[in-house]
């Protein structure tokens, strides 16, 4: 049994590892969230080595980019502060080399924050625009796309308290 040589986490990551060799090929689009505050990739490096074969369908998210120092966000007009877009440029193009060294293609790298709804609309765009022609018609439909149309109204109203 490999639970006898391989420490949980582990075999939770080849499964996880093998049920992607099993679905990707049959994905339209891939969405890959990369974290904004952690330089760490290697792991996504390792796993791109075996999936680069589908990098003209990969967009690769940066969330939580409202985290990224100095973590002053501008809430009444939510966006990033001229120093943390500063900052969120340089987080892309650092991982932008880093894939495109496995991918040998530059990647598609949508910043983004899922907590304050930041850059969805783009991101959406962008999973839609990288979908193959026969597809995209499925879409069609969703003009003037809000990512608040998909959020439940309690994370609506926890967000608004926030803000």
């Amino acid at each position: 049994s490999l639970s006898s040589f391989f420490p949980p986490i582990l075999l939770d990551l080849l499964r996880r590892f093998e049920e992607y060799k099993r679905n990707l090929p049959a994905s339209d689009v891939i969405l890959w969230v990369l974290n904004a505050r952690s330089r760490a990739i290697a792991l996504d490096q390792m796993y791109l080595e075996h999936f680069k074969l589908f990098k003209d369908r990969i967009v690769f998210g940066l969330n939580q980019v409202d985290l990224v120092h100095p973590m002053d966000w501008n809430r009444k007009i939510n966006l990033p502060s001229v120093q943390m877009e500063k900052n969120i440029n340089d987080i892309v193009k650092d991982r932008a080399s880093k894939l495109k060294s496995i991918i040998g293609t530059s990647p598609q790298i949508v910043p983004y924050s899922a907590e304050r709804g930041y850059n969805l609309e783009k991101l959406f765009a962008t999973l839609i625009a990288t979908c193959p022609e026969k597809r995209k018609w499925i879409f069609a439909g969703l003009k003037n796309f809000s990512y608040k149309d998909f959020v439940p109204m309690f994370s609506r109203k926890k967000a608004k308290r926030r803000s």
